[in-house]
């Protein structure tokens, strides 16, 4: 029986972001909640987790909603470029500037910056950079006048800058001018069934995409999708769902189409080390991932038994005694 979630999420914005976990739904909260005001934002994440999504939902969900969200990752840009890319510069102040270029702070102006990877920033710029914030004003590099701006700034790192900060490699007023409220993305492997929404909003997307049939996944393979603690988080999901969907044979997606690395996860909790009879049985039983099986369906189903059992592939009477043996306080 293949397993095919409805591919919905909690956040149903301009960007919509998948999960319906808890603490997904404290991520939402907080989002709508900033959008009342201009204030400063930090987003802290793991690589992979979504910062630019997030980021880009505090903008459409703000007052500057109307203007340009316009991300930079700090990070891939040359240190003898990141001043022009911010603050801009004029025809002819250094070699190959050939016209005029208005800065990032300058494009966003009614609108949002985002400066990911802020942690990576060299200090020296990140001098300049706090000085702009205060005055709401840039220098063009090769100007000799300045030019004003008015653009609300997201940061978001990876990095924990209070140690940054204690290395002598991020300032620790910066760090204060732009951390007035801190956003904290969980990371995938504590998100619960948040996988398995994930996943199968990745199957219809990439699906499309490529122009093939494919529209779910093996019960097997949602078993693993929980087990896997996905060191990459989203970006790692979503890289191996589209791999899985391009190598799919059959209308769902089977373990085969999962790397080594992935399905290799069941092995390693097993302890195989290379002779049969030392091989202990799965870690986890059969009946348990049968119910997250189940669990993940009724949530995703906003808890519509019937929904649910119609999706699972059995009538609604098995799905209540199922139901009971897990002691199911509602069996309405």
């Amino acid at each position: 029986m293949a397993m095919k979630l409805p591919a919905r999420g909690a956040w149903t914005g301009p960007t919509p972001m998948v999960g319906d976990s808890v603490p997904m739904r404290a991520v939402y909260d907080l989002i709508t909640r900033l959008g009342r005001t201009d204030v400063s934002v930090l987003i802290v994440a793991e690589t992979g987790c979504g910062k630019e999504l997030a980021a880009r939902a505090i903008h459409q969900t703000g007052k500057r909603s109307d203007g340009r969200f316009v991300p930079i990752n700090v990070a891939a840009i040359p240190e003898n470029l990141l001043e022009s890319e911010l603050f801009g510069h004029t025809k002819g102040s250094f070699t190959g500037a050939d016209a005029h270029h208005d800065g990032l702070l300058v494009r966003a102006n009614g609108g949002t910056l985002f400066l990911d990877e802020i942690g990576d920033m060299p200090l020296q710029m990140q001098v300049k950079l706090l000085r702009a914030l205060e005055e709401q004003r840039v220098r063009p590099v090769g100007a000799t006048d300045e030019v004003p701006f008015d653009a609300r700034v997201v940061a978001a790192t990876n990095r924990e800058l209070e140690v940054e900060i204690a290395n002598g490699a991020f300032r620790s007023d910066l760090y204060y001018r732009l951390d007035v409220v801190r956003l904290e993305l969980p990371p995938l492997r504590e998100r619960g069934n948040d996988a398995l929404l994930l996943a199968q909003y990745f199957i219809e997307h990439f699906a499309a995409r490529y122009d093939l049939d494919v529209s779910g996944m093996h019960p097997a393979v949602t078993g693993l999708l929980l087990d896997y603690t996905w060191p990459g988080n989203v970006r790692e999901l979503r890289n191996e769902i589209a791999r899985a969907v391009a190598l799919a044979a059959r209308s769902v997606i089977v373990m085969g189409d999962l790397p080594e690395r992935v399905r290799g996860i069941r092995r390693d909790r097993a302890g195989v080390s290379g002779s049969v009879d030392q091989v202990r049985p799965p870690m986890i039983p059969l009946a348990t991932v049968e119910r997250r099986h189940i669990e993940a369906v009724l949530t995703a189903s906003d808890n519509n038994r019937t929904v649910a059992a119609e999706i699972l592939g059995i009538d609604r009477k098995t799905l209540y005694r199922k139901l009971k043996s897990y002691g199911a306080s509602d069996l309405s």
